[in-house]
């Protein structure tokens, strides 16, 4: 699940972002940068991932490479 750094945006409210994790669901952070000024954005992503409190095992985009790419792999039910 997306949690979206834009201030205007921060679309994930905690509350769910706790729901979610409860359930199993993994998520990404991203800055939805439409200029490089928008990357220092990621903070307010990261600052909404942690009011949900997950941890980097939970953000699928802090994972190493072979990680990722295994989760990825996986056949969908």
């Amino acid at each position: 699940m997306e949690i979206d750094s834009f201030p205007d945006r921060l679309d994930l409210p905690s509350d769910l972002i706790r729901r979610a994790r409860r359930l199993g669901v993994k998520f990404a952070i991203d800055t939805d940068a439409h200029a490089v000024g928008h990357h220092r954005n990621i903070r307010y992503g990261v600052g909404t991932a942690q009011r949900g409190w997950l941890t980097p095992d939970d953000v699928i985009n802090t994972w190493p490479l072979d990680r990722l790419r295994a989760f990825l792999a996986k056949p969908t039910p």
